[in-house]
């Protein structure tokens, strides 16, 4: 929307981290492990299983591996998390 606030690109990511964590039944291991997709987010803003796997999350075993700490649902993950970054903020 157009009158929509702007919001610093790191805080709509740290927002997105919130929502997910309480909207989801997440483990600490993957709180962690979202918080540490986030920082990557908030460098690279795009994060896909190509990304984690050529990036840094590829000495953890990329994206086979971290979608194990998921139980096979990182895709869904990433998905949520791009929709609530980029949720307006009125509805925040």
């Amino acid at each position: 929307m157009l009158l929509d606030p702007l919001v610093p690109y790191d805080q709509r990511v740290d927002r997105a981290v919130q929502v997910l964590i309480a909207n989801r039944a997440l483990t600490p291991i993957q709180q962690n492990w979202l918080k540490r997709l986030a920082k990557q987010i908030k460098t690279h803003v795009i994060l896909d299983e190509a990304a984690i796997n050529d990036g840094p999350f590829r000495e953890q075993g990329g994206f086979k591996r971290l979608n194990q700490f998921f139980d096979g649902r990182l895709n869904e993950i990433l998905a949520d998390m791009n929709e609530a970054i980029w949720q307006s903020a009125a509805n925040q």
